[in-house]
């Protein structure tokens, strides 16, 4: 089963994040979704998602970028961390 850290980072504080997990967890394949379309999400059994949060809780810019296509995609059948 393939596994892939899709992250957002605006300041790169989650990006450091994610490498050193990704690093820990060998075999992990990485991706930033300001360069990532969220359809490579289906090629994953499991999937761990990161990002980081702004004022009361709103997402960062690039998960907002891409959330409504974010909604489309089926995570059934998938491990989510």
């Amino acid at each position: 089963m393939a596994t892939a850290l899709f992250y957002a980072s605006s300041t790169g504080n989650t990006e450091e994040i994610a490498s050193k997990i990704s690093e820990q967890l060998k075999g992990v394949d990485t991706f930033d979704l300001s360069s990532t379309d969220v359809e490579k999400m289906n090629d994953y059994d499991k999937l761990i998602l990161g990002g980081s949060t702004w004022g009361d809780g709103e997402l960062n810019d690039d998960w907002d970028e891409v959330f409504d296509n974010f909604k489309g995609i089926d995570l059934s059948n998938k491990t989510i961390a």
